[in-house]
């Protein structure tokens, strides 16, 4: 139905009664849904040592970073301002569902790097304004709220990942339904954080496609979808024997940057450290990791000294530790974690004043990508920082979603607007591989 509605001074417009009817009779069922438990019975824990082992691995199977291996091994590590949580699901006595949780001690400092920031170029696109003056407003308002400064923060999922790593569903279960109870089990891992100090926000990480198509069930329960820049990931060429197979399939030009990558490194020693090393240099590792994290745009965690040791006692083969040396001196490191047909190019460190002339950074991509093909990988995944850099290592973007919610009523309405202003960072694309050598 719709009407034609005249004012004084002002044309005629439409106003489509029907359409208004549906949004608020949407808006009402959501209401309800969000009043109404999920019907399962759902299990809190404060470690992953306390969950029942079998239903955990029964719903989390070959998943690396859910895995209680990786999971117990982060949480000896200790980080900094991180704490765990974990929900398993249970539709009677059946295992349906569960769910990793942390929670941050998270300051603003968080947000945009602390490296000074050059003047805003004259062309600088509308869109990087908006989303600077989204973060910057949403800081106000949350001062205004009395969130001031460090804020609890619930995340669903891993603060230092990228990727779909806090959820896990049993096969046949309704993914609406699934979505529906971890709304549930967030909103009673919240309210029981009030004995903690109060949560402010609870995100929820990350999500690609298809996921999102379920994910987005969370906007029903009051969650606003967040783009966020996208993870890269390499798919490895089932015909790469060796990393020789990976340069031919690249174009000339791309291979040229190999090769002077590899010129600009020839004064690098590359090493991959055992258990033992890497217990015995984690304070040097972790020193050269945080010049990394200082630098970057966003910093939800940082893993602590105690991170990389851990990982690879608990993780054996699955993790690969290397460390670059410059003359006896380690200027560099990289971890990738994997198994199963997959590696995570998981984290990078550097003395960046070494990396100018050396080209340590690149140098660890390739040889992630090596890595990758040696343990026969089906793909790499690589992050969401250096966009381009890795584009041009042959790495393809796959566009993430989060979805962000804040405790309290009123600035989760006030969220709303500010959240649809914040998006990926603007970039440009490389296509390295020659056309008739990689799909």
């Amino acid at each position: 139905m719709t009407r034609s509605l005249d004012c004084e001074g002002v044309s005629p417009k439409l106003f489509d009664l029907d359409h208004y009817v549906a949004r608020w009779s949407r808006a009402a069922d959501d209401l309800a849904l969000r009043q109404r438990p999920s019907g399962w019975s759902i299990a809190l824990f404060d470690s992953i040592a306390h969950v029942r082992e079998a239903d955990w691995d029964a719903l989390v199977g070959a998943r690396l970073f859910m895995g209680r291996r990786y999971l117990a091994a982060i949480e000896r590590a200790r980080p900094p301002r991180m704490g765990f949580r974990y929900a398993l699901c249970y539709d009677g006595t059946t295992p349906v569902a569960a769910a990793c949780y942390q929670v941050l001690e998270l300051a603003f400092d968080a947000f945009g790097s602390r490296v000074p920031a050059p003047p805003p170029a004259a062309d600088e696109s509308l869109r990087r304004r908006l989303r600077a003056a989204g973060r910057n407003a949403w800081r106000e308002v949350s001062d205004a709220l009395g969130e001031g400064g460090a804020q609890r923060v619930l995340i669903n999922g891993n603060a230092l990942v990228s990727g779909e790593h806090g959820f896990a569903i049993a096969r046949g279960v309704d993914p609406r339904h699934a979505f529906h109870g971890l709304a549930d089990a967030t909103y009673r891992l919240r309210r029981t954080e009030k004995l903690h100090g109060g949560i402010a926000s609870v995100l929820i990480k990350d999500f690609g496609d298809p996921s999102r198509v379920h994910a987005d069930e969370l906007q029903r329960f009051g969650y606003h979808p967040l783009q966020v820049d996208p993870n890269m990931a390499l798919a490895i060429d089932p015909g790469w024997r060796s990393f020789d197979d990976y340069l031919r399939a690249l174009s000339a030009k791309y291979r040229r940057k190999v090769k002077d990558v590899r010129k600009r490194a020839a004064g690098l020693r590359c090493e991959r450290l055992d258990a033992a090393a890497v217990a015995r240099d984690a304070a040097a590792l972790h020193r050269l990791y945080l010049a990394v994290h200082e630098k970057s745009q966003l910093r939800l965690a940082n893993p602590g000294a105690d991170y990389f040791p851990e990982l690879a006692a608990a993780l054996g083969d699955d993790a690969v530790v290397r460390a670059w040396s410059l003359d006896g001196t380690t200027v560099g490191c990289s971890v990738a974690l994997g198994g199963h047909g997959e590696l995570e190019a998981h984290m990078v460190g550097l003395d960046y004043d070494v990396n100018v002339e050396h080209g340590v950074y690149q140098s660890a991509l390739y040889q992630f990508v090596d890595d990758a093909i040696a343990r026969g990988a089906r793909e790499l995944s690589m992050g969401r920082t250096a966009l381009e850099i890795k584009s041009a290592v042959g790495a393809t973007a796959r566009p993430m979603t989060c979805y962000l919610r804040h405790a309290n009523p009123v600035g989760n309405r006030i969220m709303r607007p500010l959240v649809a202003q914040i998006g990926p960072t603007p970039w440009s694309s490389h296509h390295p591989f020659r056309d008739d050598a990689h799909a």
